[in-house]
């Protein structure tokens, strides 16, 4: 999933926007708090396989 959307940023930069400071504090306000490990694994039922 990540590969496509490097790709596609390769390919179409001017596809990219800004994102806007008020949706940025409010993911920040939904996940205070909120912690993950980023080198876990995804359990299968969140794993992306499949999903193209």
């Amino acid at each position: 999933m990540l590969d496509a959307l490097a790709d596609d940023i390769d390919h179409c930069p001017d596809i990219l926007r800004d994102v806007p400071a008020d949706l940025v504090e409010r993911i920040r306000l939904l996940t205070a708090g909120v912690e993950a490990d980023l080198e876990q694994p995804l359990p299968p039922e969140l794993d992306d396989e499949g999903m193209s």
